[in-house]
């Protein structure tokens, strides 16, 4: 009896024992799954939380766009290029000299020296932001913390803004240099809604001019007149900036370099467009041998020491992938892989 007892306590032992050990494997099992679940949820999260992001951007250059086009629709033309880009850092246009307004040879170089685009165009024509007589003050600054100096800028306190006049840069037309922005007459703007609006507006401190940025603080840029025929007035998309191309259509360019063909009807959208508008999406920024910031558009890329090169465009110097290393193709496409386009 004892042995038999001792026989089944034994046994018992080690169907506790076997139960134990399946319990273990059992757990380390789940844990497994636990952890392979929790890793997929990540990645589906951390997709989600990007898509969102750059569907909240695709919204807001659609609403900017939209003041685009009502600007358009009240003054009879879109808003010109402000640029910096003059030796001395003067604020300027295009339109500003009227040599340049009235030469058909100098305004498309006034473009071309812009790169066809502004960062400062948008908060200027569709909120009337800015320091554009350089006094330091902006009209869109609280009246409690520094004072307006009234119709010094654009002729209205707080947002909106008075007609930019026959410069389309409230300029006196005789006189340029001369800042007369009209006092009186009707009021235009701001053609996006300004509350909330001091996350997506960032002031640039050597201008006094202001930008609008996306969600991930990159500038958002406005392009006017972008190069569509070459000499002979053919449409042309190797004349656009390389940084408005998509992925796909410089993809298929790049393949075309190594003997393969080129989808010439991609990005066909871009001959006819009035204006373009772009972020540089998510993207982390790089920086060049000197420390500088860059802003991954795809306007620039880097070379093997990490030099700045910075990519031609149109019209003249058509843009060549072929001519850039297999590094920096990948870097462009890349780029563009991220940016965020509104095409109207």
């Amino acid at each position: 009896m004892i042995r038999a007892l001792d026989r089944h306590g034994r046994a018992g032992a080690r169907r506790i024992a076997s139960a134990r050990a399946f319990t273990i494997v059992e757990m380390l099992t789940v844990v497994s799954i636990l952890v392979i679940l929790s890793v997929i949820l990540l990645v589906a999260l951390s997709g989600a939380i990007k898509s969102s992001g750059r569907s909240a951007v695709v919204q807001q250059l659609s609403r900017i766009g939209q003041g685009v086009e009502q600007f358009k629709s009240d003054l009879g033309y879109y808003p010109p290029l402000i640029t910096t880009g003059e030796s001395d850092g003067a604020i300027v246009t295009p339109e500003l000299n009227p040599s340049e307004f009235n030469n058909a040879n100098n305004v498309p170089n006034a473009y071309k020296n812009a790169r066809y685009m502004s960062e400062f165009t948008l908060a200027a024509y569709l909120l009337g932001m800015g320091d554009f007589n350089g006094d330091d003050q902006e009209t869109y600054d609280n009246p409690s913390t520094q004072a307006i100096e009234r119709n010094d800028d654009d002729g209205v306190d707080g947002p909106g803004f008075r007609n930019p006049g026959p410069t389309r840069a409230w300029k006196a037309a005789a006189n340029p240099a001369e800042h007369q922005p009209s006092g009186e007459g009707r009021v235009y703007g701001p053609y996006m809604e300004t509350a909330g609006m001091d996350d997506f507006v960032q002031r640039d401190d050597s201008t006094g001019l202001y930008r609008f940025v996306d969600r991930w603080g990159n500038p958002i840029r406005y392009y006017l007149n972008i190069p569509a025929r070459d000499a002979n007035g053919a449409p042309s998309v190797a004349l656009i900036p390389s940084e408005l191309r998509s992925p796909e259509s410089m993809e298929s360019q790049i393949t075309a370099c190594a003997g393969g063909t080129h989808d010439l009807t991609l990005d066909r959208d871009l001959l006819n467009a009035p204006f373009v508008l772009l972020s540089a999406g998510d993207e982390a920024r790089d920086r060049d041998a000197l420390g500088n910031p860059i802003v991954p558009f795809g306007d620039v890329v880097t070379d093997d020491l990490n030099n700045r090169v910075e990519l031609p465009c149109g019209p003249g110097t058509p843009f060549d992938p072929c001519a850039l290393t297999a590094s920096q193709q990948a870097q462009l496409t890349g780029y563009l892989k991220t940016n965020v386009r509104h095409i109207p």
